[in-house]
Formats: structure tokens, sequence, C-alpha cells
């Protein structure tokens, strides 16, 4: 039986679809990316503790230690650990404060499992960052190999899967 092993996301009234894309500067960029990634490096880790210690206020204040904990526990157990998270992918916007969506991509341990999704940070002022947003989808490749193509393209793209993984699996060029 194949099944989708778990979709994990924490929504808040951030709404980022009807924000125009903005550009910062490359300090902001690579601050960005190197706040991303050492946020993935913690979720190798399993370092739950420091792991939320990356959240906003508001974040924080709806996910408890034990629902962060079980839930992260929850998808390691499921899925197995996954040894390497890759950054492939950045866009910013301007609310009240910048945000920054980080796209990220892995391989489970547990054979044929892959992992897609997207953080999204904010950036109330220079050289401060916080968590306000983490969506991590986990799943089978067989559920992808199931469906009819183009439905399997456009789910792994709306899971933020990268182009390469999408094209490698499906055997198909994705624009």
């Amino acid at each position: 039986m194949t099944k989708i092993l778990f979709a994990l996301g924490w929504l808040f009234s951030l709404s980022v679809s009807a924000l125009a894309q903005v550009q910062p500067d490359e300090k902001t960029t690579q601050f960005v990316a190197n706040v991303s990634e050492t946020f993935l490096d913690q979720l190798v880790k399993e370092d739950f503790a420091t792991e939320r210690a990356f959240m906003t206020d508001q974040l924080a204040a709806h996910v408890s230690d034990d629902d962060w904990r079980s839930v992260r526990l929850q998808v390691i157990e499921t899925a197995g650990r996954t040894q390497r998270y890759i950054v492939h992918g950045m866009m910013y916007y301007q609310e009240e404060n910048l945000l920054a969506a980080v796209d990220f991509s892995g391989w489970a341990e547990t054979s044929d499992t892959l992992v897609c999704g997207f953080m999204l940070w904010e950036l109330p002022e220079e050289n401060v960052i916080g968590l306000a947003r983490f969506e991590q989808n986990v799943v089978s490749v067989d559920v992808f190999r199931r469906m009819p193509t183009q439905k399997a393209a456009k789910t792994m793209t709306n899971w933020r899967c990268p182009a390469k993984m999408i094209e490698s699996l499906l055997g198909i060029s994705v624009q």
C-alpha cells in the first residue's frame, strides 16, 4: 500500500501570494542563505530546542516544545532521518517586514522517500531573522510514479521540489 507519509505545515496570517516580489541587497541574501543552511543543519542533527530558537515569537507561541518535538519525531520515525537538505530557491516579498521564502529538498533515509518544502523567514530589521512558517512534505516516490505524470509534476512543484528532482524522477523536462 502506497501512502503519503507526512505533510507538515504551520500556517499563519502571513500571506505571500498577494505580495509583490522584491530583491534585497546581496548582504541580506547571503544572511538569509546562511541562516537557512544553519537551520537545516539543526534538522539533520535533530536538535529540537535549537530548531525552535529560530522561530519568530508568533510561531513559537503557536507551537509548544512538546508539539514541535512530537511532530519532528513522527516524521523521523515514519521516513527515517534526512542526512542532508539543500536550499534551491529563494524569493523575497515586502509586507510590513521583509519576507524570505526559501525552498529546500532532501532524501530521507527510508528508501525512495523524498523531502520537499519551504521556510518563510521574517526579517523585521537588518540582521534580525525569525522562522515564521515551516512546511515539509515527506513522500514515497512510488506515490508520484503512480500518478499521471502531469499531476505528479504539478504536485511536486507545489510542494517546492526542485526542477532537477522532478525531471529525474518523472523523466520529463520542467520549464
